[in-house]
């Protein structure tokens, strides 16, 4: 016991605990540190050491333009507006890592989040009630549009790549009973912006 200190109270719930490090994620990152050599030249370099950085990061994408290296992050509680403890990781591990007349060049970002609302018309045969075609449609997209696991593969949409109508086309004609899909629509919205899909898949930060 420490002397003349009866209790201790944590005011605010703990956040930000990690899981051991499995040995497959400790293989990943070890050989890419090999493998950049923890020097960050390419865009590849940085996108590499950032994600090595800090283990809430889940992609990060690097751009060149104008003497200017720009990074942009997505971590897995980026929707919780937790980003400054990243940034910091990233910061202080790029940094040593840069050219040393770069260094004052460094920009790192969160992504952006583009939310997408698809309006759907489309027609089905007369064996089931339109609600439960509604509900299973709703239930696929949301699976498919998620940015952390979502994706044809599964594995997520990088940053700067979004979905395409055509694959949301190919999701509602596997769905039973869907006998056709007539017109797709996509709303893209950035907060209380409201984008033109063409708009928003030119986001390369999104």
């Amino acid at each position: 016991p420490v002397p003349f200190i009866d209790t201790v109270t944590n005011p605010e719930n703990t956040h930000g605990g990690r899981d051991t490090e499995s040995f497959d994620q400790c293989y990943t990152r070890g050989t890419s540190k090999v493998s950049t050599l923890e020097r960050c030249i390419s865009e590849k370099d940085y996108e590499i050491a950032a994600k090595n950085a800090d283990p809430s990061i889940l992609d990060a994408r690097c751009y060149f333009k104008h003497s200017t290296v720009t990074l942009v992050l997505l971590t897995d509680r980026c929707f919780d507006g937790e980003f400054t403890a990243a940034k910091l990781s990233v910061s202080n591990a790029i940094l040593p890592a840069m050219p040393f007349h770069m260094r004052n060049k460094l920009n790192i970002i969160p992504a952006v989040y583009i939310e997408i609302q698809p309006v759907i018309l489309c027609r089905t045969d007369e064996k089931v009630f339109p609600q439960a075609i509604e509900n299973a449609i709703i239930s696929m997209l949301k699976a498919f549009l998620d940015p952390i696991s979502g994706d044809i593969s599964g594995d997520g949409f990088r940053i700067g790549t979004y979905p395409t109508i055509s694959q949301m086309y190919e999701i509602i004609s596997d769905i039973p009973h869907v006998t056709s899909v007539d017109n797709i629509q996509l709303i893209c919205k950035n907060g209380e912006l409201t984008l033109d899909y063409e708009d928003a898949i030119k986001m390369k930060f999104g």
